[in-house]
């Protein structure tokens, strides 16, 4: 298999029966606190991390608790357009893969964390080691200008179209890219996860 790259392109009601005035402070306080600290979201669809296994999201939740899975809402309309045309079903922030063994998948997780100065993003893999999992950061944590979509491709044949370099990997790998811009494939080869550019 020849991995080619073109394009790819978040009815209060009160016991009893309170005074009217104490009725409407107390939907009001509760406005408030609703308004302030509101409910947190959870990724359904095809970005639902609940079919990972409890240990993997106790890693994700001790490591990485300030973050949270890319979704195809965080990308701009032409990208969300790009990501369904190209992967549909797919999430652009998890997959779950035999990246390092044949017989055990791993977990892969294109995570996000917005702050009021920038956004942050970060590449992870999770791979089974005994009878727990092995924490792999392929991109550090970084803000970045545009988000990018992670995707998993079958084992064989990547080639670069920025040197011409060839690499064949017995494990599927990952593309971690800017869509319509450039790419980077990570492989797992002598026991540690490499990259290859293979469009900018």
């Amino acid at each position: 298999m020849t991995v080619r790259w073109a394009r790819v392109v978040p009815k209060i009601r009160a016991l009893g029966q309170p005074r009217p005035m104490r009725g409407v402070a107390v939907q009001f306080v509760l406005a408030l606190t609703i308004s302030f600290f509101p409910a947190p979201t959870y990724a359904r669809g095809p970005c639902s991390i609940d079919a990972v296994p409890a240990s993997v999201r106790q890693l994700l939740q001790e490591n990485y608790s300030t973050w949270r899975v890319v979704t195809i809402r965080d990308l701009l309309a032409e990208d969300q357009r790009i990501w369904r045309a190209h992967y549909p079903g797919k999430c652009p922030g998890y997959a779950a893969a035999h990246l390092s063994d044949a017989d055990r998948l791993s977990y892969a997780f294109n995570l996000i964390r917005k702050t009021h100065e920038a956004v942050y993003q970060a590449l992870i893999v999770f791979d089974p080691d005994g009878d727990s999992y092995k924490l792999h950061v392929l991109s550090r944590p970084e803000a970045v200008a545009a988000l990018s979509v992670m995707s998993v491709h079958p084992p064989g044949l990547v080639t670069s179209s920025v040197d011409g370099r060839s690499v064949r990997s017995k494990f599927s790998v990952i593309t971690l890219e800017v869509l319509e811009s450039g790419a980077i494939v990570y492989y797992w080869s002598k026991d540690r996860y490499r990259a290859i550019q293979i469009s900018d």
